[in-house]
């Protein structure tokens, strides 16, 4: 399996691009298109004071309503482990449930620009007794633009 890995590793990649998008802190102001799927899984770890924090996995749902909106559905499997703590704490995570709205530009233009109301809410009350989530709903409001220049492009979000 190592060996598969490495000789993976070594194989030169034609093409590659690289952007910011969920379920990445950062965002950008395009939506999935009418009628299309787009699944993100990721894992991300957070440690400081004593403690570590993994979301492994996060999933991260988008589904595309039109040319401009796009539906979104969100939620990690939370671990927590910390010198304070006999054992490893573990449960569902807040989910978060989303509309994106780009309201000026297409896809691929000079520039982008949506908004993204979302709601991030309790799934289980064992995981606000174990500490893993705060207690209570999270509205957020963010906006997201994308400024392209040739292929460069510049994304910036707000929330």
């Amino acid at each position: 399996m190592v060996i598969a890995l490495i000789a993976f590793s070594a194989l030169e990649v034609a093409s590659a691009s690289g952007q910011g998008g969920p379920p990445l802190i950062t965002d950008d102001p395009d939506t999935s298109g009418p009628r299309s799927w787009e699944i993100n899984i990721s894992a991300q770890s957070d440690s400081g004071g004593g403690q570590r924090r993994l979301e492994i996995p996060s999933i991260d749902v988008n589904y595309g309503v039109g040319e401009r909106i796009q539906l979104k559905l969100e939620m990690p499997w939370m671990q927590l482990r910390g010198s304070d703590r006999p054992r490893l704490a573990q449960g569902p995570g807040d989910a978060t449930a989303g509309v994106k709205w780009r309201f000026l530009a297409e896809e691929g233009k000079t520039i982008a620009w949506s908004v993204y109301p979302q709601i991030e809410f309790n799934t289980a009350r064992s995981s606000v007794n174990e500490e893993l989530v705060d207690a209570g709903p999270d509205l957020q409001l963010p906006t997201e633009i994308t400024l392209q220049i040739a292929r460069l492009e510049i994304n910036d979000r707000d929330a």
